[in-house]
């Protein structure tokens, strides 16, 4: 559960002060709590992050996400880490001329995304995914072909993007009712792109 998965981290925070994904993981984690209760978990936060910074846990360069909203100590990521557009031109200009075809199957499928499981949510329900890789047959598996039929603009434009670009690893839909917050978090890199595209479709919260 969510308090053994903490204890874990701040077991090996302990023990591997210098390591950015524990520190970036664990920090995040505490500095959401809120309430009263929360604002010793949120010190803690903060105490974990400093810890991290001053073993030197971002010096260099690591692609764990860099807290430097938190942390004035914590220098931004290098000059290389950010890298123009024009670096990934051949990838972002068929997304983005795909960019409709992809929305309009987005909304068709919207039945078929499921809950967000990572617990940021407020409220619980509020942010909906569909694993792409999964429903275009990137990772294997059975029915993958039925499942990409319906969203025939969207996987080829995914695989495209993989033959063009390899380190793509993964791929979402993704879906936030209004409403929804989402508290602090981290991912395993700061390499990502998000196509934003306001949808006035209504989310059912209460649907399992």
């Amino acid at each position: 559960d969510l308090l053994r998965a903490r204890q874990m981290l701040s077991d090996a925070a302990l023990v591997h002060a210098e390591e950015p994904a524990i520190a970036s993981s664990l920090g995040y984690l505490l500095l959401s709590e809120r309430g009263a209760a929360g604002a010793a978990a949120r010190r803690h936060g903060l105490q974990v992050l400093t810890r991290a910074a001053e073993s030197g846990a971002w010096r260099g360069g690591a692609p764990w996400q860099h807290p430097v909203e938190y942390l004035s100590a914590v220098p931004p990521p290098p000059a290389g880490g950010v890298r123009p557009r024009g670096a990934y031109e051949c990838l972002l200009s068929p997304l983005e001329g795909a960019a409709a075809d992809l929305a309009a199957e987005a909304a068709a499928a919207l039945e078929r995304f499921t809950v967000q499981t990572e617990g940021i949510a407020r409220p619980q329900g509020g942010w909906r995914e569909l694993d792409l890789f999964d429903v275009c047959g990137l990772r294997g598996g059975g029915g993958a072909r039925s499942r990409a039929a319906r969203l025939r603009a969207t996987c080829a434009a995914v695989r495209a993007a993989v033959e063009t670009y390899p380190y793509v690893q993964g791929a979402l839909f993704s879906a936030l009712a209004p409403g929804t917050a989402l508290s602090p978090h981290c991912g395993p890199t700061n390499g990502r792109m998000a196509r934003d595209r306001p949808r006035s479709t209504e989310i059912d919260r209460d649907r399992p």
